[in-house]
């Protein structure tokens, strides 16, 4: 395992870094615009995309942009999402997402990924719409809860600030997003 040097790479960003922030944003969205599977072994509700694999795309990215002062900052944040997931969505096409750490070593083998794929295809066109302007806030807004609903409890289900991130990335990312992903306490649009 290579999570020592997971956690190093991470905690060498402050905690409302452009780095850290834009993880939160695409583990939300994976959460809230991703349908979930229910894990009979964990007793939960579970995403068909592995944190592992969004961690290690970041990694990539990370060394991608190293030499760019402004690939993080916030007028690129926006921009750093979209690329995560049109980044999975090749990885997914071509069943190939090779470990950071052992560079030869393909996490998708012999993964079925081809119908998550096409939800990370539909992931990226929201994305991409909204941040063209061809679809307003409230219909992301509605798909998104849709999505949630669908997933959780309607308990659980509270309001969608994150969306604001691709029309006005000066915004602040709610600091209320959990670890496990489940509780969502953002403020009412």
């Amino acid at each position: 395992s290579f999570s020592c040097q997971e956690q190093e790479i991470m905690n060498s960003f402050k905690l409302h870094s452009g780095e850290k922030r834009t993880f939160r944003v695409v583990k939300f969205l994976r959460q809230s615009l991703m349908d979930q599977t229910f894990d009979a072994d964990l007793q939960q509700l579970k995403s068909k995309i592995s944190t592992y694999w969004l961690k290690t795309i970041m990694f990539y990215l990370l060394k991608k942009h190293e030499k760019d002062p402004h690939a993080w900052s916030e007028g690129h944040l926006g921009t750093r999402v979209l690329e995560i997931f049109q980044v999975l969505h090749s990885c997914l096409i071509s069943s190939k997402l090779y470990s950071f750490f052992i560079p030869g070593y393909n996490l998708l083998f012999l993964k079925s990924v081809e119908a998550v794929a096409s939800e990370i295809k539909e992931v990226i066109d929201i994305l991409s719409d909204l941040k063209n302007g061809q679809v307003t806030r409230q219909q992301v807004h509605q798909q998104m809860v849709y999505k949630m609903k669908k997933n959780f409890t309607k308990n659980q289900v509270k309001c969608i600030h994150i969306i604001n991130f691709f029309i006005n990335p000066i915004m602040d990312i709610p600091n209320c997003y959990n670890t496990k992903g489940i509780s969502l306490n953002l403020p009412k649009i």
